[in-house]
């Protein structure tokens, strides 16, 4: 067997290989690289966009709706049932009819003072059913409740300034004194109420009533009446959903709401907390600074680091290294301990025992029910109403921790500012400063954890989920899944690699907030350069402003015009001339950061002159100008201020940061790997780009030098740069990206290595996971109605929605009518195409009783509608059928191929009714097929397909991107596009009808995940 060392290029929907064989070594073919790529969907739809969200999502949410409207109606009914049996409803469905169109306010008032019919008592009773009010779930709250809970106190406490002892007696007197169809009636109806409101209701309606009714209205009654109508079942827990600690075998993760969560976090942040001094030395806080720190930051929600440097006497030009200019001014504090801390609870909590006050911790972690954590607080903990109240609006933190409570209790002495080191931790901890306070890592060998928990080998990568437990990034498990496939094939193929290299794309490493942040920074960010290149246009006159130029412009203004250097003014006139430059703070030799937060501008000759290959400090720190450049530096964000102050930049701890990624995600991925036994080292990105460039590797693929986003091989370019990522590789890059041109070639690490890699890229035949399961929506989600016309149907749409080309198909003539008098009042014309904005809802539109129109019925010509509801057995709903599941094509006795497209409505039927999903026998499904038709194969999307050019008579392999059922179309792309645009006609074939398929002489084939092409067998 070869010995060879694979690169990984893991991305979010990628997985690029490359096997480079050992020095003497190479594969059959004489060749030291083989390469690959293999492409799949994201774990996570939208990724990168405000809208992301897990798969199925959308799903969940319309069944969970549809389960409220279910359960909402099976309260009704059950409570109908009762008060039908009580005597307090009427049987007769037209006398329950009748009942329901009486006035539920005014008899809710009424029933407050005099006896009621017993029929109208249970119409009131009804009516708290259908309105019961919002109960909140403090394991689910929102800025939605706060904003319900806010409105209806605002509405409890209008009800006591008129007066009222009810909700319903307060909605009685408005609605007496109102127009009904005026807008303030809207706003009446429309607030938002608690569910306390009703239930103080019931119990005062039910004990007036009573006394009326005694004989009728016994507490059994009145008990399963209240059940009914106010029985909510408890938020659905399931422990298996919370994952288990990474350190306690067996152990649940430890909220965060709990107290003790929320001090491990706080004393975590204030050991990792180093000053910069205004020297540029970095220096850790001392015993005495961090027990004072933590004692104020013990009771406080957040303090800010200005108001921390106060506090621990530094000084402003100090400041700390986690502080992020415009992102986090602040260190989060113990908040659960500062809301116990209230002016309300400051003297109970005070009061409390340690076991109390552990009681209360794990209460406002886990207790779902509001009205259970009062209960408790009154009863087993002594507190008043007030502090009750004010306990159920603690807002502690959401989510879990990695570890348990247990391991936590463990670690925390060990991370508290009054741990003294004693010699178990010199012996553990040996370059370990004993005033500098210790880490979570140190913390966990302390505690009696090892810190590389052991790995089981196999001979081959099982399933993610047996390696590591609870993976919860759902880019990173879809991820592994993939290149599990792809390491195993390799590993039948080729044997065990002797080492791993792999690195993750940026995406995969952040949770789904820091990439919403990502993606928003990114827009705004786009839309600056885009203002900047207009004014480049406008006042310097350049036609096609080029990136370069962006970036001095907007250094430029970072730096407010000037020179930090020299302290000379930079005009407008000069700004994009080779007299300014920009400049590296760290020298690029020796950091290889070429990233924004590393750039200035200057002017080139005297700071060249003057700094050389030098930092800031080394080059200013003991002249006279040094203090000036640091006061003129103080315009930069902080990022870049403090590198002005370090002292020096040592090229082996750049590359010990390169050649070692400590994020979470790729030491899950580091982890994984490592189940096969073999040595697993992650590098990070922000070189691999450089070492491929100076090797021209990216040329490979065209005359641009640049990374080729269109072409799905560069991956595997990047596989190879990631395989050969060595600190050697990385010296030879320093001592060539600071001295030589931009497109300067480095010294290749063998004799014919570009020509060696342009053809294993040019001979990567690219993976894609072809989708053939059945997930997904089985039907778009608009229903319509069925008409006396064929083929015609109504469906309903908001009136904001209405166009132009809508109006006459507006089904009810009388508010067509009313449609058009709108827009004949406006002046405006139904010709043409697009919405009328706000026309029709500014006011908005009404019927002639006062009723206001907020939808319209739509008639509309559809043949391909599906029925799913059915109403005394005809047809009553219909929807389309959406997304197209696959294509089945048949050869004809005449040789001619026929096919018919199969919607995934109908695939999911046939499979519910037991048949093959494809029909292969041609005897399911429309249109038919001819009598002796012979089945060729199927067709589904990402499925690959062999094409020959009917003109040149090249063969080419192509995936199915998309099928249409109205053209007939099929339309293929090159297996190597990655950007799939309509424009790109080079790397898109279409084809309908049909029988064309037969005319490119296509032939379905199976590229597996490592890029061996094998005939498909369908």
């Amino acid at each position: 067997m070869t010995r060879y060392t694979l690169g990984l290029d893991l991305g979010s929907n990628s997985v690029g290989w490359a096997m480079i064989a050992a020095d003497g070594d190479t594969f059959d073919d004489g060749r030291r690289i083989r390469a690959g790529v293999r492409v799949f969907p994201e774990g996570v739809p939208h990724l990168n966009e405000k809208k992301e969200q897990a798969p199925g999502q959308t799903r969940r949410e319309k069944r969970s709706q549809r389960r409220v409207v279910y359960r909402r109606r099976q309260r009704r009914r059950l409570l109908h049932g009762i008060l039908s049996a009580g005597g307090l409803v009427p049987e007769d469905r037209d006398a329950f009819r009748a009942l329901m169109k009486q006035n539920p306010y005014e008899i809710r008032a009424r029933g407050l003072d005099e006896a009621l019919e017993p029929h109208e008592f249970g119409r009131a009773l009804y009516h708290m059913c259908q309105r019961r009010g919002f109960k909140s779930n403090r394991k689910t709250e929102s800025e939605d409740d706060n904003k319900v809970t806010k409105d209806a106190g605002a509405l409890q406490v209008e009800i006591q300034e008129a007066r009222c002892r009810t909700l319903g007696e307060y909605r009685a007197k408005r609605l007496a004194a109102q127009n009904h169809a005026s807008d303030d009636d809207q706003r009446t109806r429309g607030r938002y109420t608690l569910r306390a409101m009703y239930e103080d209701e019931f119990a005062l309606l039910w004990e007036a009533q009573a006394k009326h009714h005694p004989d009728l209205l016994s507490d059994d009654l009145k008990a399963r009446v209240h059940h009914a109508i106010f029985y909510q079942r408890p938020l659905r827990f399931d422990p298996e959903v919370i994952g288990e600690c990474e350190l306690e075998q067996g152990e649940k993760r430890c909220p965060r709401a709990h107290w003790l969560a929320e001090r491990f976090r706080m004393v975590q942040e204030i050991n990792n907390l180093r000053v910069v001094r205004a020297s540029g030395e970095t220096t850790a806080l001392s015993a005495d600074e961090r027990a004072r720190l933590t004692d104020a930051l013990g009771s406080k929600t957040k303090m800010k680091f200005s108001a921390i440097r106060k506090h621990l006497g530094l000084q402003d030009a100090e400041t700390f290294n986690l502080e992020t200019e415009g992102k986090r001014d602040y260190l989060w504090g113990n908040r659960v301990e500062a809301a116990l801390r209230h002016k309300t609870l400051r003297k109970w909590y005070d009061g409390l025992t340690q076991d109390a006050r552990e009681a209360v911790y794990d209460a406002l972690a886990d207790v779902q029910d509001p009205e259970n954590l009062r209960r408790l607080a009154i009863e087993d903990w002594g507190c008043t109403e007030a502090q009750a109240g004010q306990l159920l609006k603690i807002k502690p933190p959401k989510g879990h921790r990695r570890v348990s409570l247990k391991a936590i209790r463990k670690m925390l002495p060990y991370l508290e500012p009054d741990h003294a080191c004693d010699e178990r931790c010199c012996k553990l901890c040996p370059d370990k400063d004993p005033d500098a306070g210790h880490v979570v890592s140190e913390a966990k060998a302390l505690a009696g954890y090892e810190l590389a928990p052991p790995v089981a080998t196999f001979d081959r990568l099982p399933a993610a989920a047996d390696v590591i437990q609870n993976l919860t990034n759902p880019l990173v498990r879809r991820a592994l899944t993939e290149t599990r496939k792809v390491v195993n094939a390799l590993v039948r193929q080729y044997g065990t690699a002797e080492e791993i290299v792999v690195e993750l794309a940026r995406d995969m490493k952040h949770s789904r907030e820091r990439r919403r942040d990502i993606f928003f920074d990114n827009v705004r960010r786009r839309k600056e350069n885009d203002a900047i290149r207009d004014r480049l246009v406008a006042e310097f006159n350049i036609p096609n402003p080029s990136r370069q130029d962006v970036i001095k412009y907007r250094l430029w203004e970072e730096c407010g015009g000037l020179c930090v250097y020299t302290g000379k003014n930079i005009p407008k006139t000069k700004l994009l001339s080779p007299e300014v430059q920009i400049e590296h703070i760290y020298p690029l030799d020796r950091s290889l950061d070429d990233s924004y937060l590393n750039k200035t501008l200057c002017y080139g000759a005297e700071v060249n002159r003057d700094k050389g290959n030098r930092t800031p400090y080394e080059a200013y720190h003991d002249t006279p100008e040094f203090e000036g450049i640091l006061q003129r530096a103080k315009r930069l964000p902080w990022k870049k201020r403090r590198r002005f102050t370090v002292k020096e930049v040592e090229f082996d701890n750049f590359a010990n940061r390169q050649l070692n990624d400590t994020r979470y995600a790729s030491q899950l991925a580091m982890r994984y790997l490592r189940s096969l036994g073999v040595e697993v080292r992650p590098v990070k990105g922000q070189t691999t780009s450089k070492l491929g460039h100076y090797w021209g590797l990216y040329g490979v693929l065209g005359t641009d030098y640049s990374k080729s986003r269109d072409d799905h091989r560069y991956h595997a370019i990047d596989a190879v740069v990631i395989a050969l990522t060595t600190r050697s590789h990385l010296q030879r890059l320093s001592g060539v990206v600071g001295n030589a041109p931009k497109d300067a070639p480095m010294q290749p690490p063998w004799q014919g290595f570009w020509d060696q890699v342009r053809e294993a890229i040019h001979a990567i035949n690219v993976s894609h996971r072809a989708h053939r399961k059945l997930r997904g929506g089985l039907h778009e989600d608009t229903g319509y109605g069925p008409t006396t016309q064929a083929d015609t149907y109504a469906y309903r749409v908001p009136v904001e929605r209405l166009t132009r080309a809508m109006v006459q198909r507006v089904r009810d003539p009388v508010i067509q009518q009313i449609v058009r008098d709108r827009l004949a009042e406006r002046g405006i014309e139904e010709k043409g195409s697009g919405a009328f904005g706000n026309v029709l809802t500014e006011p908005a539109l009404t019927m002639p009783s006062g009723v206001p129109i907020k939808r319209v019925r739509i008639t509309t010509l559809e043949n391909t509608a599906i029925p799913i509801r059915k109403v005394s057995g005809k047809p009553a709903k219909f929807v389309k059928p959406g997304a197209n599941h696959h294509v089945e094509i048949y050869e004809t006795p005449d040789g001619k191929w026929t096919g018919r497209c199969v919607s995934r409505f109908e695939a999911y039927e046939r499979l519910r009714k037991g048949m093959p999903v494809v029909d292969r026998a041609g005897q399911h499904g429309k249109p038919s097929v001819p009598d002796g038709s012979k089945f060729v194969f199927s067709l589904s999307i990402n499925d690959m397909a062999y094409l020959t050019d009917r003109k040149t008579g090249e063969v080419r392999l192509y995936r199915v991107q998309n099928i249409s059922v109205s053209s007939p179309v099929v339309v293929f792309r090159l297996h190597t596009a990655a950007k799939a645009q309509p424009e790109d006609k080079d790397t898109r074939v279409l084809i309908g009808p049909w029988d064309t398929l037969r005319k490119y002489q296509t032939q379905k084939v199976t590229v597996d995940p490592i890029g061996r092409v094998l005939p498909c067998h369908d």
